[in-house]
């Protein structure tokens, strides 16, 4: 009785390597030019630097803040716990370094974002909760739309007593 070899031959894995490389020649370059996409990866990117912004607050036992702007957004640490604070009230720290220590800050040309009500920063504290001041005295419940291409992508909701964003 002869029994028939298991698997794929050399041909048809280099044909299927062959497919993915064209496919992905094709496709890669429109999937970044498209605005839609953009705006996808836009808002992935706010919901990443925000999470690992309370992540690093509780973990450093740190204020870490969120600088927004239209279409930018950047991450800074207080160098002392407490915070300390310019006369204007304002937290002195350093920029936050991603966990591969490169230099972190997220920037759209095509995306932009809007936060409902408007705040300059988000402060998350070492407790957790998300405030829009350096002391933690107001409470941050915050709503952002990331809109690329006339487009709104799903919205992102930040509740500032448990500090969660989704």
């Amino acid at each position: 009785m002869k029994t028939s070899a298991q698997g794929y031959t050399m041909v048809e894995l280099v044909t299927v390597m062959v497919l993915l490389g064209i496919l992905s020649a094709i496709m890669v370059p429109r999937m970044l030019s498209d605005p839609g996409m953009a705006g996808s990866a836009f808002r992935a990117d706010i919901l990443t630097a925000l999470r690992y912004a309370q992540k690093t607050a509780v973990s450093h036992r740190r204020v870490v803040w969120a600088t927004l702007n239209n279409n930018s957004l950047i991450l800074q640490i207080a160098t002392t716990n407490p915070a300390a604070t310019d006369a204007a009230g304002a937290c002195l720290g350093a920029p936050l370094p991603p966990p591969d220590n490169s230099s972190y800050s997220s920037t759209s040309a095509t995306a932009s974002y809007t936060t409902l009500p408007p705040p300059l920063a988000l402060h998350f504290q070492p407790n957790g909760e998300i405030t829009t001041d350096c002391t933690g005295a107001t409470l941050a419940n915050q709503t952002i739309v990331v809109t690329a291409a006339n487009q709104n992508e799903p919205v992102i909701n930040i509740v500032g007593v448990t500090g969660h964003v989704d």
